[in-house]
């Protein structure tokens, strides 16, 4: 069953909720970040969630799925060489309605997630959000990541991210906030990164230069 975009804010608050009783700060980013800003063209199928912590996400994702008659529970990651859980909530155990919720932090491997001032950190509905231009540059690094992957899973991804990214570039157009010379506190390696994939970009989105230049890549 497909959830819906209540289901998501419900699920997304009663996890930062969860998360605040074990001591975490934390942010959406992904596509339930992007829906809560705004993008509404799709329902997002998951919630990814960066916790502001230097534990391993695996110990907090053991945390959340710890107290007894708790709607969090974990399942063996399927990759083959990696081992991991990945952590799922309950919205009804009959007939099953779940939602997968991705826990990562700034140490993740693989990722390059900033650490984001807990006072720069969005409250929409009552739900931390991560900040427009860092989640859309983690939007594009992920368009970046899937052109790069072996795996055709995640590369058919890439169109999705495609349509995203050229969504929240629409939404960042005329707001000053979403330019880099308001966000300095963003890590200039995370920035030299994303303007290569800028670049990249708009060699296939030729139309979008104008939106990357306006937030101040050099395109």
């Amino acid at each position: 069953m497909s959830l819906t975009g209540n289901d998501i804010r419900r699920v997304s608050r009663r996890t930062v909720e969860a998360l605040g009783e074990c001591g975490y700060k934390c942010c959406l980013f992904g596509s339930a970040a992007c829906h809560l800003w705004g993008m509404e063209d799709r329902i997002p199928k998951d919630i990814d969630i960066v916790v502001l912590t230097k534990d391993d996400a695996e110990v907090v994702k053991a945390k959340l799925a710890a107290p007894d008659g708790s709607r969090f529970y974990l399942v063996a990651g399927q990759h083959p060489t990696e081992r991991y859980n990945v952590l799922w909530y309950a919205l009804c155990w009959t007939p099953p309605i779940r939602c997968k919720i991705d826990i990562v932090t700034p140490n993740t491997r693989s990722l390059y997630i900033p650490n984001v001032p807990r006072n720069l950190i969005n409250t929409i509905t009552e739900i931390p959000v991560m900040p427009f231009l860092p989640l859309l540059l983690l939007k594009l690094q992920g368009w970046d990541d899937h052109h790069k992957a072996d795996e055709a899973r995640l590369r058919k991804k890439i169109p999705q991210d495609e349509t995203d990214v050229i969504n929240l570039l629409t939404m960042a157009g005329g707001d000053s906030g979403n330019r880099l010379r308001s966000n300095r506190w963003l890590p200039s390696s995370f920035v030299k990164l994303a303007q290569g994939r800028a670049k990249k970009f708009v060699d296939e989105f030729p139309l979008t230069k104008m939106s990357w230049a306006y937030i101040g890549f050099k395109v």
